[in-house]
């Protein structure tokens, strides 16, 4: 599920974004359509020229809104504050809006609307000042994110992190209408220490302290790092060690590729020895014009290094060590992003294995401690923030190692509880169930730890259940040849609140994987295949009663290093 955070400056302004968020659930609901029938009226019963001004003049108004509907739902719904903002953004001369064409408020609000091609999942506070809105998406392309983030920046609801798929990035404001967006990057560790530092006693204090160890320990370091190629990555895991955030497996995520926007963006995903990739994305009209472009560039690099208070292996750094300390048994890995005041990262590991971090952002301070089993597999996950929120995760596998269950507790408005089912049949994957439900419960007087809890005595007929099915279907070559997800949410007073079904029919040619999807809209996706087994084109077609057009053209020019 992908997500934006962000601060709440104004209770106001959340509220009034709010009531866009419940339009944007609202359109994308399966099967809706506009009011388009006019209002009645009784000609012949209006006693007054009053009463017939009156209805010639609602009448002529929902002719006009007929004709530009969606600029008075725009006008509607778009609080002048906000319109202000999007038309400053507009006329910024930001070199990413070219690539969207032609644009105005108006087509921000269509791209809210239908260009933004997500599933509205959640919006909630996490506290007084910090909020979350959940979505995810069954599309690829799905339209980005800048946008939205925008729309949120001009409600005052400044983003400061997003997770995109597969990054959790730190969004860095670097005007009133500008960002970057900060993925573990390796910075300079002494700048961002004498940012960090001038900023408060305590902060001073306690990085002179981090500053002299870090230098004495980046003395010892091995600083002859080189490149290592994704493809000998995989190839050689075993003879590696690989420094990475860690998480859960989630063995689903391979399957299903073509529901994520940013898979294809993760050059850990691709195979060969791939130095770069250039990618172009074209919208089209049913026309065939061209309605909109855009292109990005990124590449392939992996640090890596030798050290042995770590391990005897080479080490790959995905996570961006810039200094390194060791106290006991315990190896500190500190990283440094110069380019946000206040952010930094620890790490502590134990055994190779990274057993605690901590994250200080621009918001707010994380902390989360990871607990392993006997055969090195990830167990537990506890992050808590400075309001004391936290988030227990815990997981559960099967004798050969894959992963049986994951379980999530989260409890910044009431305690959520997410769980996730795998089921396998001949070492395949055949599906994944996930159940969330809200409860209410008093936390005060409950003496035992969150994931302890007796949950049945906080439910009744009011509790929300939402339930997600993924089956798997495969041939007799073991290859994905349908997927059907199943999703609803319901409650015993309500019933069924809502029940979606979407289906993905796979078919295999030549470097060629042709997808027929059922959204319920009717969807057609090409991927064409290089020599690598990487994709190098994906087209979207929208299937209308009989007629199939080119929706998307999305192209990945790859680079090889010979």
């Amino acid at each position: 599920m992908l997500y934006i955070k962000f601060e709440i400056k104004d209770s106001s302004r959340f509220e009034d974004f709010q009531k866009l968020y419940d339009h944007m659930v609202k359109v994308r609901q399966p099967g809706f359509k506009f009011d388009d029938v006019g209002p009645e009226f009784d000609w012949d019963g209006m006693k007054s020229q009053e009463e017939v001004d009156a209805a010639v003049e609602e009448l002529n108004t929902f002719l006009d809104h007929q004709v530009e509907p969606e600029i008075y739902r725009c006008k509607a719904l778009l609080p002048n504050y906000v319109k202000v903002f999007l038309e400053s953004y507009l006329q910024g001369g930001n070199e990413s809006l070219e690539s969207f064409g032609s644009q105005d408020v108006v087509s921000i609000f269509n791209y809210l609307e239908y260009g933004f091609e997500v599933e509205m999942d959640t919006l909630k506070k996490i506290n007084d000042h910090l909020g979350i809105v959940k979505f995810s998406t069954a599309n690829y392309p799905f339209g980005g994110m800048e946008r939205f983030i925008m729309t949120l920046a001009a409600y005052d609801l400044k983003p400061v992190a997003c997770f995109d798929g597969f990054n959790e990035c730190d969004i860095k404001w670097t005007t009133t209408h500008e960002y970057d967006s900060v993925v573990s990057l390796k910075k300079n560790r002494f700048s961002m220490i004498k940012n960090l530092i001038s900023n408060s006693f305590f902060k001073k204090l306690s990085f002179l302290m981090l500053l002299l160890i870090s230098s004495h320990a980046l003395a010892q370091m091995d600083t002859s790092t080189y490149v290592l190629n994704n493809s000998l990555e995989k190839k050689n895991k075993e003879s590696l060690l690989v420094l990475d955030k860690p998480e859960f497996p989630s063995p689903e995520k391979e399957l299903l590729f073509f529901f994520s926007e940013t898979y294809f963006f993760d050059l850990h995903n691709y195979s060969g020895n791939v130095q770069k990739v250039d990618n172009v994305r074209l919208v089209y009209h049913p026309d065939e014009r061209i309605i909109s472009a855009d292109t990005s560039s990124f590449e392939f690099e992996n640090h890596a290094f030798k050290d042995l208070r770590i391990s005897r292996k080479p080490i790959i750094d995905h996570i961006g060590v810039d200094s390194i300390a060791k106290k006991g048994n315990t190896v500190q890995l500190f990283h440094f992003d110069e380019e946000m005041d206040y952010v930094y990262q620890v790490y502590e590991l134990k055994d190779a294995q990274i057993v605690t971090s901590a994250d200080l952002t621009s918001v707010l301070y994380y902390s989360t401690e990871y607990t392993y089993n006997k055969k090195n597999k990830l167990l537990k996950v506890i992050t808590t923030d400075d309001y004391n929120n936290k988030e227990i995760e815990t997981a559960t596998y099967n004798k050969n190692g894959t992963i049986r269950s994951k379980k999530s507790f989260e409890t910044s408005d009431g305690i959520s509880i997410t769980t996730t089912t795998y089921s396998y049949k001949n070492k395949l994957l055949t599906q994944v169930e996930t159940h969330s439900v809200l409860y209410f419960v008093p936390l005060d007087k409950e003496q035992k730890p969150i994931e302890k809890i007796n949950y049945s005595k906080y439910t009744d007929d009011d509790t929300f259940i939402n339930l997600n099915t993924v089956d798997f279907l495969y041939n007799d070559k073991n290859e994905l040849v349908k997927v059907v997800e199943n999703s609803k949410g319901f409650s015993k007073n309500e019933g069924v609140n809502y029940k979606n079904m979407q289906t993905f029919d796979l078919e295999y040619k030549s470097n060629k994987l042709i997808i027929i999807a059922s959204l319920p809209e009717n969807r057609r996706y090409e991927y064409i295949f290089d020599e690598h087994a990487n994709t190098k084109e994906i087209n979207s077609y929208v299937v209308e009663n009989d007629e199939t057009w080119l929706h998307k053209k999305t192209t990945f020019k790859i680079l090889y290093r010979e």
